[in-house]
């Protein structure tokens, strides 16, 4: 009986132990628990974070004041130049007491060369048939563009003289062409060729005889010897005159455009007459198409009177580089005795090469 009592107890003092043992066994398992807590130390991947706090100032702030280096470059400077918005007079001088050298067109432009002491005229360059090599135009008239800083002043040519006024004594006479000034209108001016481009000579003051007529230019006799003409439209013809030709209508092209397309009709006596102004250098090509080819032009020079083209010369298409800057005078013309005779032509300007 006792050894039972003891073999009992025994037994359960081992399961005891065993139990006990299992139990220790076991704790260390419990003690891993701070390696998970390194594992929790995950907060490591929190100190990463503000690394990312640190971007926004980078790349993007540095890179804003990029276009305002852009916006700062200096824009690219302009030559001075002259807008011409009407047909506006150059003249000698900087000033109405100077005569007038010669004309712009409107919607044309002119480099600017220099200004008188005051500042209210603008030197651009002569006609280069003229008396000089600068004209004169007023500021009051045009409008001005590009960088003025550098254009000098320019000294104004001497005044000219007092222009003289031709006045004939006695009463006109009936038998000869004369040149009368019209009522009571200024006495017009008398040049010294065919075109405003000459110089003043004299101013008509009451008549004077007739001598020839070249594209609506009358040439006048001033005196033994000595010659001026006046403008078809400042004078009144009276007396025994020759048919004279209608005053030539001046071409004027569209701003921007270097040709212009004439259409109309050719009626007895089959002439009609086109003046255009042009510079040296530039090209200048025309193209005609007429009924049954009848008609044809001619091209002259109104300042220089150099035949450029005859109506001998019969090729619709023709095309020249101009000597001179000048006016010049285009007749279109069709046979005396053929009817009515329809054309086109097609007349181009090329601008200067710079």
């Amino acid at each position: 009986m006792k050894q039972t009592i003891f073999a009992a107890i025994s037994f359960i003092t081992i399961l005891f132990l065993v139990a006990c043992g299992s139990l220790n066994q076991e704790t260390p398992l419990a003690t891993l628990v701070p390696t998970i807590e390194l594992a929790t130390a995950v907060p490591t991947t929190e100190t990463v974070e503000p690394t990312e706090t640190a971007v926004p100032p980078t790349a993007t702030a540095t890179t804003a004041p990029a276009p305002t280096q852009a916006s700062s470059a200096p824009p690219a400077s302009q030559e001075p130049t002259a807008l011409i918005h009407d047909v506006t007079n150059v003249r000698e001088g900087p000033g109405l007491a100077y005569a007038v050298s010669y004309v712009l067109g409107a919607d044309t432009t002119a480099p600017i060369l220099g200004r008188n002491q005051a500042g209210d005229w603008w030197a651009v360059p002569g006609p280069g048939d003229g008396p000089g090599p600068v004209g004169w135009i007023f500021g009051g008239v045009v409008s001005v563009q590009g960088d003025f800083s550098s254009v000098p002043i320019l000294i104004a040519p001497p005044l000219p003289p007092d222009i003289p006024v031709i006045e004939n004594p006695g009463a006109p006479p009936t038998n000869v062409c004369l040149a009368n000034r019209p009522g009571q209108f200024p006495p017009p001016d008398i040049h010294l060729g065919p075109g405003r481009q000459f110089a003043v000579v004299a101013q008509l003051g009451n008549w004077a005889e007739v001598l020839k007529t070249e594209i609506g230019w009358h040439q006048i006799l001033l005196g033994p010897g000595e010659v001026g003409w006046v403008d078809g439209n400042d004078v009144d013809l009276t007396g025994p005159c020759a048919a004279q030709d209608p005053i030539p209508v001046r071409i004027e092209f569209a701003p921007g455009e270097t040709s212009i397309t004439l259409d109309s009709n050719l009626e007895p006596p089959q002439r009609e007459f086109y003046v255009f102004r042009a510079f040296a250098g530039q090209r200048v090509i025309m193209e005609m198409v007429s009924e049954s080819n009848r008609g044809n032009f001619a091209v002259s020079g109104v300042a220089d009177g150099q035949p450029y083209k005859r109506l001998e010369d019969e090729q619709p298409s023709w095309s020249i580089v101009l000597p001179t800057t000048q006016d010049y005078l285009l007749t279109v013309a069709a046979p005396a005795d053929a009817p009515t005779t329809g054309y086109r032509l097609t007349l181009t300007i090329e601008p200067l090469e710079e």
